[in-house]
């Protein structure tokens, strides 16, 4: 849903900038509100719950609360960071911004197919085991 929304939004801004593709017209603002209100849905019930969700399934209790924390601040600093730059990516970019954020999304969604193990009836013995299996096809210099 997030997929689609961001296609969505990248064409409808791209199509605003009249003289590269003349497509525009009063369709791109809707098809910008719709898209965006799209998106908020499916990072509400999908990828902004990750923080609260994956942490504990993937820490044993003791380390918990340090990596709640470490997670939703991380989570917290790249809001930040996307707020704080979107002008100026904006400015050099525009109308083609919501590509890059596109490609953003592709690629962490790529790094958590890959890399993220499925936790779904398995206990957190199980996870590290599947953690550090994973972790062996990498050289060690990479894995330290």
């Amino acid at each position: 849903m997030m997929g689609g929304a961001y296609c969505v939004l990248a064409v409808s801004q791209s199509c605003t900038d009249v003289e590269n593709w003349a497509c525009g017209g009063d369709w791109t603002g809707y098809a910008a509100i719709c898209s965006v209100f799209l998106f908020i849905s499916g990072f509400a019930g999908g990828l902004g719950s990750i923080p609260w969700l994956m942490v504990n399934e993937l820490f044993i209790t003791e380390y918990r609360g340090i990596a709640n924390s470490v997670c939703c601040s991380v989570n917290w600093l790249a809001s930040i960071i996307l707020l704080l730059t979107y002008d100026s990516v904006n400015g050099a970019l525009s109308p083609y911004t919501f590509f890059l954020y596109m490609a953003v999304v592709l690629f962490f969604l790529f790094f958590i197919v890959l890399f993220v193990p499925e936790t779904r009836c398995k206990t957190v013995q199980q996870i590290k085991e599947e953690l550090e299996r994973q972790a062996s096809r990498f050289p060690p210099s990479v894995r330290n």
